[in-house]
């Protein structure tokens, strides 16, 4: 509630239609609720406590799914259609830390509406704010009843949708609300999964090493572009953990008078690191001992991996040397080389495109590295819209483990390949036809790289689904925005399908 009425004032400023302004006073007020990932009670609490303002019936899971019920006002002529978008979004603020989404103060440039260093959450909360848009018209709009699917916890592997009983959706169409560009009707999407390995390891006692001065050593990389991992995902930005991995490496094949403490990075699965932070024990002792030399290479190397990734122009790379340390407990050398050889030499980036198209079809994203006393853990998400490719991941992932005593891979979360549906008919025919009327051709049918959760929902209730949305730059970042003109052309165009269905 920090900024509400700072947001609301902003917004309220914004020149447009009917359908953007409603929408945008919908989203800076949840906007104003702690709806992060695993954290969506408040904003379940918020959505039915409205439908039951506005007098529609609604059911809520002990997952907070809710379906609210609008009734059609006149006569049901056309067969159930469900809207659906997810309440959750990526709470990621400037230095890739999480924070409480309800403190998001808004920020308006250019036509962007974006969050003061954190993220907007756009995604998905366009979308629900658009549904509780339509909530308030009432049924209006549409000569059939109409499901409004709010689900939870999509961000962290489409767990809501998932769970979801399908006999609360009596619907066979589905109208996705979370695709993130104005111009493009998404029929599918790639699969995937995400895997935690555990790899194992002892630490080393000062009596490996002969003397009695130490000195703490921390290289830190942040600002990265970063982004979501099936969407910003690209052969041209970098990745923090394998850069600085690749760094450390290099330094400890050199130096023999350092050693490894930790190196940690990444917040969450689906998003691209910013940042990463390597931590190092120094002997000062050793006679060939250099820590200048050491930075000076480690800032060299840095600029030459920068220069194959012409976006990244503003990471920021910083040393923290702090002399007459106590000795702390290290990971052998060996081994250090052989776990960031183990970082190093999982998949990571764009792996595969469409020839004719030159659309994503595989990649796989390091997301996270944390390590413990006596473990390193590794977090990798992997995508694609080729089933054999999966397979693939999945073997390669499992060979990394097999090369350490005691190892373990977990797999967090899978999602399943929503499989396209071609024929023009249906709700395909409708939204061609809707968007050659905005665009005439100059728009896209395609296969989303990014998880949705249309797939998992026609797993369950079978039907039809497409996926639209307005346009979002970086979401899962602090440099997330959504362009505002792009909100009324987007709810013009879901109430122009709707309106062009005919059975």
């Amino acid at each position: 509630m920090l900024y509400l009425e700072k947001n609301l004032e902003l917004v309220q400023g914004i020149r447009g239609g009917e359908h953007m302004t409603g929408i945008l006073k919908w989203f800076t007020l949840i906007s104003s609720i702690n709806r992060g990932s695993k954290n969506e009670k408040e904003i379940a609490d918020f959505i039915v406590r409205t439908a039951g303002q506005f007098g529609h019936e609604w059911q809520r899971d002990e997952h907070n799914n809710v379906v609210v019920y609008l009734e059609p006002i006149d006569e049901i002529s056309l067969a159930p259609l469900c809207l659906q978008s997810h309440i959750d979004m990526v709470p990621a603020d400037k230095d890739d830390k999480l924070f409480d989404t309800s403190t998001i103060e808004f920020m308006l440039a250019d036509g962007k509406l974006s969050a003061n260093q954190t993220s907007l959450g756009a995604d998905n909360g366009i979308g629900v704010a658009t549904m509780l848009y339509l909530m308030e018209r009432g049924g209006d709009f549409f000569p059939g009843l109409v499901e409004l699917l709010f689900t939870s916890d999509e961000e962290t592997g489409l767990h809501g949708a998932k769970a979801l009983n399908p006999e609360w959706i009596k619907s066979k169409r589905f109208i996705n609300l979370d695709s993130e560009a104005l111009r493009e009707v998404v029929i599918g999407c790639a699969g995937g999964a995400a895997k935690v390995i555990s790899l194992p390891f002892g630490r080393e006692n000062k009596e490996k090493l002969s003397g009695e001065n130490f000195s703490y050593l921390s290289l830190k990389l942040e600002d990265l572009l970063g982004g979501h991992s099936g969407v910003d995902i690209s052969e041209t930005g970098g990745n923090a953990l394998v850069w600085l991995s690749a760094v450390a490496i290099e330094a400890l094949e050199k130096y023999r008078w350092l050693h490894l403490i930790a190196i940690n990075g990444g917040t969450l699965m689906n998003a691209i690191p910013r940042s990463a932070i390597a931590e190092f024990l120094i002997d000062v002792s050793d006679e060939e001992c250099s820590p200048f030399e050491l930075l000076t290479e480690a800032q060299n190397a840095l600029t030459g991996v920068a220069k194959s990734f012409p976006t990244e122009k503003t990471y920021k790379f910083s040393v923290d040397l702090q002399d007459d340390q106590k000795f702390i407990p290290y990971i052998p050398d060996e081994m250090a080389k052989i776990l960031l050889a183990a970082i190093l030499g999982l998949p990571n980036g764009v792996l595969a495109r469409y020839p004719d198209s030159g659309l994503l079809k595989t990649s796989s994203n390091l997301a996270i590295v944390k390590t413990a006393e006596k473990e390193l853990q590794i977090t990798i998400m992997y995508r694609s819209s080729f089933g054999e490719d999966l397979q693939m991941l999945e073997e390669r992932v499992f060979s990394t483990s097999r090369n350490f005593y005691g190892s373990n891979v977990k797999t967090e979360v899978r999602f399943s390949i929503w499989e396209p549906k071609t024929a023009n008919i249906g709700l395909l025919a409708a939204a061609t036809k809707t968007f050659a009327l905005f665009f005439d051709q100059d728009f896209k049918v395609l296969v989303s790289h990014g998880g949705l959760e249309s797939g998992a929902l026609i797993e369950k209730c079978g039907g039809e689904a497409i996926s639209i949305g307005p346009t979002i730059e970086h979401p899962h970042t602090s440099g997330e925005y959504v362009v505002v003109d792009t909100i009324e052309t987007f709810a013009e165009i879901l109430l122009n399908i709707l309106n062009s269905l005919t059975d």
